[in-house]
């Protein structure tokens, strides 16, 4: 009944910006994180937008991998 995971879209200039996909430590690895980016996915989408970007600890980039993220340096 708390929330336990955010997250932030930004939309401009035609690059969907995502920012603080942050879940509290106690409920990490319970999919809470993946559903936040799924919507925010589907939000940048519906606006037109089909380039999106991001900035994570290296730790993580392969959890973003999986929506479609490459690294870049």
């Amino acid at each position: 009944e708390e929330p336990v995971t955010c997250g932030t879209l930004t939309l401009h200039s035609n690059v969907a910006g995502i920012h603080d996909v942050v879940t509290v430590p106690e409920q990490r690895k319970k999919g809470f994180a993946t559903a936040i980016m799924q919507e925010i996915m589907l939000r940048a989408e519906m606006h037109g937008y089909t380039i999106a970007v991001l900035q994570t600890q290296e730790s993580l980039v392969e959890f973003y991998e999986r929506f479609g993220f490459e690294p870049l340096c």
